[in-house]
Formats: C-alpha cells, sequence, structure tokens
C-alpha cells in the first residue's frame, strides 16, 4: 500500500513509520527542512520524502493517509501555530484525498478531545474539531474517515516536556521533592509499542465510505496518583512525591470512559502491562 504519514519524525508517529516499513508499505513523509530526524535516522533512506505538504500533487498518489502530526498546548505557541499541524494541514489533506480518489484518511486524535464540558486547552479543542472536520466530509464525499483515539501514551523516547518522561527523570535523578496534583485524575496507560501494532492492523482494515472510530487502549483505569507510585517504586527512588502541591489545571479531565471494544475486534490487544512497560523505560532512558 501507498501511504503519506504525518507527524513522523515526533514520537508516535516515528512508531508508526517503523511499523508501516515493517509491514512492507511503501510510505512517503514530510521531511522539512528543521526537521529533527534523530528518531527515523536508521529509517530514512527507506522512505520517500516531501519537504512541503503542497508538494503531495507531485507524487504518485496514495492509498491513506494517515495524520500523526500534531502541535500540543505550549504557553509558548499562539493559537495560530497549534491551529497549522492540527487543523490546516489535515484540512489540507483530506481535500486531496477528495479528489485524488484516495479513499482512506486515518486520523490520530486523543482522549482529551472527549471533554463533555469545556476543553481543557486549545490542543484538546482542534482535536475535537479535526474530527467533526472528518464526520462533515465522511457526509459529503466518498470517504473512509477512521479516527484513531489515543489514550495515556508513554514508552521510550518521548520528549521531556510531556508529564512521563518528565516524571521519569525527575525520579531517576532522585529530586528531593516533585510538586504534582493530588493525582486523582483517571488515565488509561497504553504503551508506544501497542499503539504502533494497533495502527498496523487498522490500516488493514477493509475500505467502507464512514466514519470510523477505534480507541487505543487497555480498558484498565490508573489514577496519576498511582502511577506516580509506580514509576516511583520502579526507579528506587528517594523523590518525596508531593500530592497537592499544585491545583488541577482548569477544566481538568477527572474522570475517563475507555472502551477498546472495536479495537479488540480487529485481533489487537495491548501486550506490554504497566508496570513491565514503566520498568522497560526507565531502563532505556
Amino acid at each position: 500500500m501507498n501511504i503519506f504519514l504525518t507527524g513522523a519524525t515526533g514520537f508516535v508517529g516515528s512508531h508508526i513509520l517503523f511499523k508501516l516499513l515493517h509491514c512492507g508499505h511503501n510510505v512517503t513523509i514530510i521531511r522539512r527542512p528543521n526537521s529533527d530526524t534523530k528518531r527515523i535516522d536508521d529509517y530514512i533512506d527507506k522512505v520517500s520524502t516531501i519537504d512541503n505538504e503542497n508538494n503531495i500533487n507531485s507524487t504518485l498518489g496514495f492509498d491513506c493517509i494517515i495524520h500523526a502530526a500534531t502541535s500540543y498546548e505550549n504557553s509558548n505557541y499562539a493559537g495560530s501555530d497549534i491551529l497549522s499541524a492540527n487543523i490546516d494541514l489535515p484540512v489540507y489533506l483530506l481535500d486531496y484525498v477528495v479528489n485524488n480518489k484516495c479513499k482512506k484518511f486515518i486520523n490520530i486524535s486523543t482522549f482529551i478531545a472527549k471533554y463533555e464540558t469545556s476543553p481543557p486547552n486549545r490542543y484538546a479543542l482542534t482535536k475535537r474539531h479535526m474530527e467533526e472536520w472528518g464526520m462533515y466530509y465522511c457526509n459529503h464525499y466518498p470517504l473512509n474517515f477512521v479516527n484513531v483515539v489515543l489514550h495515556q501514551v508513554y514508552g521510550t523516547g518521548d520528549s521531556i516536556t510531556k508529564f512521563t518522561p518528565w516524571l521519569v527523570n525527575e525520579l531517576k535523578t532522585n529530586v528531593k521533592s516533585i510538586q504534582l496534583t493530588e493525582g486523582n485524575q483517571e488515565r488509561d496507560f497504553v504503551n508506544v509499542i501497542d499503539v504502533q501494532k494497533a495502527i498496523g492492523l487498522i490500516v488493514d482494515q477493509p475500505y467502507q465510505d464512514s466514519y470510523d472510530e477505534y480507541e487505543v487502549c487497555s480498558g484498565n483505569i490508573t489514577t496519576i496518583r498511582e502511577f506516580a507510585q509506580i514509576v516511583k517504586l520502579a526507579a528506587n527512588s528517594c523523590s518525596r512525591l508531593d500530592f497537592g502541591a499544585i491545583d488541577y489545571r482548569e477544566n481538568e479531565i477527572m474522570t475517563i470512559h475507555s472502551n477498546p471494544s472495536k479495537t479488540f475486534g480487529i485481533g489487537w490487544r495491548p501486550e506490554i502491562e504497566l508496570v513491565s512497560g514503566v520498568e522497560m523505560m526507565i531502563r532505556n532512558t
């Protein structure tokens, strides 16, 4: 299958790339002049590249587009920066799909887009809006828009600006005290290696003119407090977990309802248990 993948140099996107190549697909990625390719340097000669999404029309065409590029909430980012990666790019690619008989579009989304009241941040807001764009296009064009809802993804190689690798680093270096919220937020942790396997199966599902959605999660709920304690024990850390030292963020998602049944139905199961995955992350970080 000829597949166009965005976000291939990112944490989740690089693992998707590895899986696609392992399965024998022909993959084209966006490699911008300022792209940091350290995660995929061993594979860069096995893919085709373009330096800008506008050059997609110079390619031979694709059977499937996977949108894994994303811009997270960051105090240094303007709203327009978040829109560029999370709305403008995928909508541009949706138009390409419609006009070039590429029938399948896989959108990598997040569980925090499923907020019930107000969005916790602009990242969640754009992810929700992108799902709505997918629904609209499915209702008006012959298109299989597949929304993949990732839950709390973790694993080796993620950016230290994110919560899990930051926490691992703090505990491994035995900082005196780590300030946290009360930690009662519910999360469903899934290792990135299991995520890539799920995407590989989703890519192979038969095409149909519809909006489909798969949740990639274990179905097991763990609170942030419990997770932090698991990481501390695995790291054999002397750091003190100072729960309640900081407030929850505005509109924090406290309760989740993870449902992996549809993903289980295509033959996927998470293979890496949480404690084992954390221990592996600590060893390799």
